[in-house]
């Protein structure tokens, strides 16, 4: 191997050339659904949602052996502070950040979210990797490329129909119910760290 490479990435009797395989792990699934319509402006109510489950290798996938407790959920304003580049922008107080997490155990190994980007940048700095960012719609897009609509309620009511009347419900938990769906979905298809 050319000596102009640099020794990071030259092969290493260490190290594997395969991406690391998660036989099992913990993931979060995060929502934020605002109070009221509009454009989100310091200030605007949102509810923030979660909810934590296990998954575990299953032949060549991964599959969700269960969800546990209760969903969480947390109803706070947003505030405005300033982004990386020194930008106005807006995120989740921390009160309510730190109510919808876990407590008194590690982080989960993997933070998944329907629009992962959106979710990240409202949560703040705090979740750098790991634990690792899971998006529902970018994934959802790789593993059923053919449908016509990549709606989250309407994934999650093509992977369990007998459940559409509580994706499309008015309950505050219908948009939590059509992630972790999805979720389950997503993880029976391919493995966490394919995606």
């Amino acid at each position: 191997m050319s000596e102009s490479v640099p020794a990071q990435f030259r092969p290493s009797a260490c190290r594997s050339g395969f991406l690391p395989r998660w036989s099992m792990g913990r993931v979060l699934v995060v929502d934020i659904v605002p109070v009221a319509p509009g454009p989100l402006v310091a200030g605007s109510e949102v509810v923030v949602h979660s909810r934590e489950g296990f998954f575990e290798a299953a032949g060549e996938n991964s599959c969700l052996s269960w969800w546990c407790g209760h969903a969480m959920a947390a109803r706070t304003a947003l505030e405005e502070t300033q982004d990386d580049e020194g930008q106005p922008g807006l995120v989740v107080g921390d009160v309510a950040f730190r109510s919808v997490l876990p407590h008194g155990v590690p982080r989960p190994l993997i933070l998944a979210a329907y629009h992962a980007g959106f979710v990240r940048r409202l949560l703040g700095g705090p979740l750098d990797s790991p634990p690792h960012w899971l998006c529902l719609y970018r994934n959802a897009r790789l593993q059923y490329p053919d449908r016509p609509s990549f709606e989250l309620r309407d994934l999650a009511s093509d992977i369990m129909p007998g459940e559409t009347d509580a994706f499309f419900g008015g309950h505050e938990l219908s948009r939590l119910w059509a992630a972790q769906t999805l979720t389950l979905g997503l993880l029976r298809r391919c493995r966490p760290n394919m995606m």
